[in-house]
């Protein structure tokens, strides 16, 4: 989950408000405090579909929200810039606009950097998708030009002295190296009337792409490969520049037959049924306007049973009513919530066999883990399974009937963990068309005395005697490997793995296992719960 670093005292001042619970008002923002350290506060984030979240000046937004405070920004309806694109090949979507007005401090300066390198990161897919650049507007001569640029063209990259050219950049730079495969071997430069400003996605330039506290007028442009995405992440960044400004100006941007204006400010209509807040809730919730606003929407229109509500242009997650009603019973608080048992005819039961061996796998040293009953036919080619109609991927195209394939997979792409490692795992497999809960365990590097000497253990503790019946399995090593017989029912299977099977899946220490049918052993059930 993204984790971000506050500063208190500028939250207190976008807030206007002094703030004295700042743990309980997160946690309407699915937040919480990690820890302190004199101003700053670390703060984790809870929920990845809030990039509006990311920074402290959207933080300080929700806050404001929450505590009914209200404060005026200028949006102006008519461009102040142009940016004309010309074909840029694999990068051809930019985003702009102007905030006016701004003062900057130092810690601010440092907070919107951080909300750059956490969108660039997250949503940004490691800039792939999205990037963005923050340049000192009044430094600028219009018009702007987003194209492909000469790669014998240069300018001085951000925190550098030394002038590079294009090429130069992308096979010197720390950032052309980290980020030059995005644009696959174009070039393509935002510059203005006389200078490059930035080279999207590697870098910004060094006198145009730079704000200080002297920055008066901020530029904020995004480009990137999805268009959607490139003006949702300049809606977050813009409004998040604007908390320490007054006025939000939109720039033209003119492609080749078309033109858009952004950023896209307009709030999309989402009408609730009260009816069905109070199904999906349980309880009729009071006063639902009020906490609406409390979680920042603005309603439009009510009557009888439905409400009208506009959505926060900077939510990028609201997608569905059901969104809405989330927000009213986290405003209205999930602590005041009173549980209930659901009204079935039946309650499950508490599967003390299961926990009998996880205590048991636990006790002996084990590390549990969790693989998936669904596997690939290609890899578990020598077992019988139950295949999947009409499946999503061939890598998840049948049911296993055994375990020990997968943890066998498990161990080929851990093998850079130290050794030894001894895991299990209590889960489901489907043998015919039944599903039956398994105990397996597998040991590596081990023979299969030790294989043995764990299966005594869990024999001793669940008071069962069994034996052993040679016979050959798939993977393991045929004289080495036998079935687990407990009265005259076979529940299980032990053994050493093949070597030509370990060589083929990259694992290079001896492995043995075992592996149990827990559901073969429910007559003696009643006797495990007082062991």
């Amino acid at each position: 989950m993204p984790t971000i670093t506050i500063s208190k005292r500028d939250l207190e001042k976008l807030v206007g408000r002094e703030i004295n619970d700042l743990e309980g008002l997160l946690g309407y923002l699915k937040a919480e405090v990690k820890g302190r350290k004199g101003d700053e506060v670390e703060v984790e984030l809870k929920d990845t579909n809030r990039p509006d979240l990311f920074s402290l000046e959207g933080i300080a937004r929700g806050l404001r929200n929450l505590m009914g405070v209200r404060k005026r920004f200028v949006f102006g309806k008519e461009p102040v810039l142009e940016v004309r694109v010309k074909k840029v090949g694999v990068r051809p979507y930019i985003a702009a606009a102007v905030i006016k007005k701004v003062k900057l401090s130092d810690s601010s300066i440092r907070s919107l950097m951080r909300l750059q390198e956490v969108l660039d990161r997250t949503v940004g897919r490691n800039r792939e998708r999205t990037s963005i650049g923050l340049y000192n507007y009044d430094l600028l001569t219009p018009p702007l030009r987003y194209e492909l640029g000469d790669p014998n063209s240069s300018f001085v990259p951000l925190g550098s002295k030394k002038r590079m050219t294009l090429k130069e950049i992308l096979r010197e730079h720390p950032k052309g190296v980290e980020y030059g495969h995005l644009i696959k071997g174009s070039y393509p430069i935002l510059r203005d009337k006389r200078k490059i400003l930035s080279f999207p996605p590697i870098i910004n330039s060094n006198d145009l792409g730079r704000i200080t506290t002297r920055t008066k007028n901020v530029l904020v442009e995004v480009t990137g490969t999805d268009l959607k995405w490139v003006e949702r992440v300049l809606k977050i960044v813009s409004l998040s520049v604007l908390e320490w400004g007054r006025e939000l100006h939109p720039v033209r941007i003119l492609y080749r037959g078309k033109e858009r204006t952004t950023p896209d400010l307009s709030q999309e209509e989402v009408t609730l049924d009260l009816l069905e807040l109070e199904r999906l809730s349980g309880f009729e919730i009071r006063d639902v306007e009020k906490h609406l606003r409390r979680m920042g929407y603005e309603v439009t229109k009510k009557g009888g049973r439905f409400v009208r509500v506009r959505v926060p242009t900077y939510r990028t997650d609201v997608m569905h009513p059901v969104d809405v009603m989330e927000d009213v019973l986290i405003s209205y608080g999930y602590n005041r919530i009173e549980p209930e048992m659901p009204k079935l005819p039946t309650t499950g039961w508490k599967d003390g066999l299961t926990d009998k061996f996880r205590e048991i796998g636990l006790g002996m040293g084990l590390e549990e883990v969790q693989t998936f009953i669904m596997n690939s036919k290609s890899f578990l080619e020598d077992f019988e399974v139950l295949e999947v109609e009409n499946p999503m991927s061939s890598s998840k195209d049948c049911l296993r009937s055994w375990i020990y394939p997968c943890h066998l997979e498990f161990l080929s792409m851990n093998t850079h963990v130290p050794y030894p490692q001894k895991i299990f795992e209590v889960g489901e497999v489907v043998q015919g068309v039944k599903t039956r809960r398994h105990l397996c365990v597998t040991l590596a590097p081990s023979d299969f005395t030790e294989a043995k000497q764990m299966l005594n253990h869990v024999a001793d503790r669940l008071r069962f005697e069994y034996e052993l019946v040679p016979e050959g399995f798939p993977w393991l090593v045929e004289g080495r490997c036998g079935k687990i017989v407990v009265g005259k029912k076979e529940i299980g299977v032990i053994g050493e793995v093949h070597p030509e099977k370990l060589n083929e899946l990259g694992i290079f220490n001896p492995v043995s296992l075992f592996e149990i049918d827990i559901d073969s052993l429910k007559r003696f059930y009643e006797r495990i719960r007082t062991v």
